[in-house]
């Protein structure tokens, strides 16, 4: 990403109530004819072009997360069995399937993944793509070197195709193609940001990326 890109965010259009598709209107008599002013405002999403520190203010601030709290006691200190439980409890937003505990176990507790070094391309692919999930295995690599590795997920990887190409596309279905789109396209992404906050960072990405899953649709494009 270009230095200077202008980012995309929705606001809130309140009509020229004066214009005859105007969205706020004055209706002045009731059913009985007398005189009653009622003002009615009608609303509509458009993206506006942002620089990147206001468009992470903005998505920031939209970020809600019940769980944060398992997140921001346990990332950056100690892996532990206890922390790692936590922390992949919080990555999954709640209670945890026997399944998935069960993987929990057996890939990042019984077994200590080693890390390879983030400038190994090959090697960080290979290690995203082995047994435990190529998301959690991503997860694994931000626990263990959080300023290294950023999360990844579906809603981050939407938010920057949107960015980047203007058109929103979904995860991949494969773990491979995860591991590329991580190692080969987000990373040198998430890189390209300047702003210091990266906690803050990895919030607004998700919660762009999760609005566009449901209203990308809808938003007129940005005016010249």
């Amino acid at each position: 990403m270009q230095r200077g890109k202008r980012l995309d965010i929705p606001r809130t259009l309140l009509d020229d109530p004066m214009n005859r598709s105007a969205g706020s209107h004055d209706h002045t008599s009731d059913s009985k004819g007398s005189h009653m002013i009622k003002s009615y405002n009608y609303n509509i999403l458009e993206s506006k072009s942002v620089d990147e520190s206001e468009f992470v203010e903005f998505w920031a601030k939209t970020y809600k997360d019940k769980h944060d709290s398992l997140y921001s006691s346990n990332i950056g200190n100690p892996l532990t069995t206890d922390s790692i439980q936590a922390l992949f409890k919080w990555k999954n937003g709640g209670p945890i399937s026997k399944n998935k505990q069960l993987s929990i176990q057996r890939n990042y507790i019984d077994t200590t993944p080693i890390s390879p070094k983030v400038n190994e391309s090959v090697k960080l692919i290979q290690f995203i793509t082995e047994p435990g999930g190529a998301i959690w295995r991503i997860f694994w690599l931000h626990c263990n070197s959080p300023k290294t590795y950023p999360i990844f997920d579906q809603h981050v990887f939407r938010a920057m195709k949107t960015i980047t190409t203007g058109s929103p596309e979904e995860l991949p279905a494969t773990d491979i193609a995860k591991a590329n789109a991580y190692v080969n396209e987000y990373l040198p992404f998430h890189n390209s940001f300047s702003y210091p906050d990266k906690k803050k960072l990895d919030e607004a990405l998700w919660s762009y990326g999760k609005f566009l899953k449901t209203w990308e649709a809808v938003i007129v494009q940005p005016c010249n």
